[in-house]
Formats: structure tokens, C-alpha cells, sequence
């Protein structure tokens, strides 16, 4: 006679609100232009970590970003390859 098994019950799934990058303006950032954002007001982790986190944008998207750092603000511009106009620019 075979022993069953119990199958373990499911995870329970939560509703949580938008968590990390996903609640950033993505296509607003990523349009060509220079932004400046501060600590409390457009990011809650830390300077070097959203810094991070434009460079990974950057290169998932196949983009550069510059940027440059002065306390808790972060100055960046997101630049698309040669040829490859930002949404709404010729």
C-alpha cells in the first residue's frame, strides 16, 4: 500500500503596494533632458543606490546615463545610442 502524501498548501498572495523602481516615471526620466532628483521627494534608498539603479536602467534599456552627485541629490540625463530619437523628438 503506498503512503500519500500531503500536498502543502498553497502560498497565500499579498497585495502590496508598487515596490522599488517600479514607481519611478521611467519615460518621463528617460526623454533626453536633465533632471535633478533629491532624496525624500523622487527616491527613499540611498544616493549611491539610485545611482545604481539609473545605471541599470540605463543599460537594460541600451541607453548611458550621467550622473553627478551633491548631498542627497542626484543630477541625471539618460542618453539614447546615435540615431535612436527619444519619444516625441525627430
Amino acid at each position: 500500500m503506498h503512503d500519500r502524501k500531503e500536498i502543502p498548501e498553497m502560498a497565500k498572495q499579498l497585495s502590496l503596494p508598487p515596490h522599488g523602481n517600479t514607481v519611478y516615471p521611467w519615460d518621463k526620466w528617460e526623454n533626453g533632458e536633465v533632471h535633478i532628483a533629491t532624496k525624500g521627494k523622487q527616491f527613499r534608498c540611498g544616493v549611491p543606490t539610485f545611482r545604481s539603479m539609473l545605471a541599470n536602467r540605463a543599460a537594460a534599456k541600451g541607453m548611458r546615463v550621467t550622473t553627478r552627485c551633491k548631498g542627497d541629490t542626484v543630477t541625471f540625463r539618460f542618453i539614447r545610442p546615435e540615431g535612436d530619437s527619444a519619444p516625441g523628438k525627430q
